[in-house]
């Protein structure tokens, strides 16, 4: 198998690739909507404008007689200093609205493409020195195959940081699970219950052949009416944002990808959820509710829906959260978990592979001083305490004797 590289800083370049990027979606090791072509190119057009020289995605292709096939797709940011250090690297890029960073990967050259990427970032053309794979899923088959990788390349690595976020597992132990660990959930029963008191309460899902648009701009008048359209952080906030899910939204929906569902009272929405899913994977990418209806708690409601439909009309065996470590409520209805890691690697040259070697020491050095200097205090703190103590028992001891 020959593999080349070629690297790309506009969705110009992109545009040619987009059938063979398709195809690689469909077989990849590790799914990933984010990082499929639908989705990457309005990010580049979005948010990789100001700085094109930031942004590069490196494709890898495998050369064949009858013309060059995409193997893998890596999209980098290139950046000046790491953790404050003037140290180049690049990082997987991380657009806003993106929910993971794994790379797509061809499940049926796996490794060998994951080798021809870590080889590359040693060439002078990669212009770094170390390799950030931040984002990626830690439990999966891509850092599975990466980990192998690394071990007979003898290319140093570490793990930056992990953390883990609430799955919705939907073969059938899981849901047994899951209904084991929401028997804590009755209050919201009562809930829908009080909220059906005040009128009529339905539930209804975009269907592939409705027209989309409506829903996608309920979507954005019902999140911006929020708290987020207060902070300004809401996507109809700016332009550039909500134009970009607006583009997002209408070539998943056109793809048969977009999954969006309601909740009404009455005539009106109170919540809405919003699904990007495939045949390998699917992602509950946001949801908003009325905040006038709060106490009746609309967004939970129609996540739980969310979540029985997932289980028994899509044929995806997952679907990602996408939410923050210990989320107040994908965690108490999801008891999957699914582990989000970071890993730094060596671009092979002998001083990065010592600095990758020393930095876990380092900052577990870091931690042990900070944690030594927190014992001090306290100590000095415990010891003026009993000093103290010590005073006032010694002036009791003589105002007692001068007493008597």
């Amino acid at each position: 198998m020959k593999l080349t590289i070629r690297t790309a800083t506009t969705s110009a370049e992109l545009k040619p690739y987009a059938q063979a990027w398709d195809a690689l979606a469909a077989s990849a090791l590790d799914p990933n909507v984010f990082y499929e072509y639908w989705q990457l190119l309005p990010s580049m057009d979005a948010f990789a404008a100001d700085d094109e020289d930031a942004i590069e995605i490196v494709l890898i292709l495998e050369e064949r007689d009858e013309g060059p096939m995409l193997r893998g797709v890596f999209p980098l940011e290139r950046l000046r200093r790491f953790r404050g250090l003037p140290i180049r690297h690049v990082k997987l890029w991380k657009p806003l609205y993106c929910f993971s960073c794994t790379p797509l990967v061809d499940a049926r050259c796996a490794q060998p493409v994951i080798r021809e990427f870590i080889e590359w970032i040693k060439r002078p053309e990669a212009r770094c020195e170390l390799l950030e794979l931040n984002d990626i899923r830690g439990d999966g088959p891509f850092a599975t195959a990466l980990s192998e990788v690394l071990v007979a390349l003898g290319r140093p690595s570490f793990q930056r940081w992990t953390h883990q976020r609430a799955l919705l597992e939907s073969h059938a132990e899981a849901a047994q699970g899951d209904a084991r660990f929401n028997k804590g959930l009755k209050q919201f029963d009562r809930r829908r219950r009080r909220l059906c008191e005040r009128g009529e309460l339905r539930f209804s899902r975009l269907t592939p052949k409705e027209d989309a648009s409506p829903w996608i701009q309920d979507f954005l008048a019902l999140e911006a009416s929020g708290w987020k359209g207060r902070e300004g952080s809401a996507m109809s906030s700016s332009l550039r944002t909500r134009r970009h899910f607006e583009i997002v939204a209408r070539e998943a929906h056109a793809r048969g990808r977009l999954d969006m569902q309601a909740l009404h009272l009455d005539d009106r929405v109170i919540a809405m959820q919003c699904n990007y899913v495939g045949a390998d994977a699917a992602y509950a990418f946001k949801c908003a509710y009325d905040e006038a209806y709060a106490q009746y708690s609309p967004g939970v409601l129609l996540e739980l829906e969310n979540t029985r439909i997932t289980r028994e009309e899509m044929s995806t065996p997952w679907m990602d959260s996408c939410a923050v470590p210990n989320h107040p409520t994908m965690d108490r209805i999801w008891s999957a978990r699914r582990k989000i890691e970071a890993r730094v690697v060596s671009n092979g040259r002998w001083a990065n592979d010592w600095s990758v070697r020393l930095f876990p020491r380092l900052r577990n050095l870091k931690r042990a001083t900070l944690l030594a200097a927190v014992e001090l205090q306290a100590s000095k703190r415990a010891r003026r305490i009993l000093e103290s103590i010590a005073v006032a028992l010694s002036a009791t001891v003589l105002l007692t004797a001068a007493i008597d």
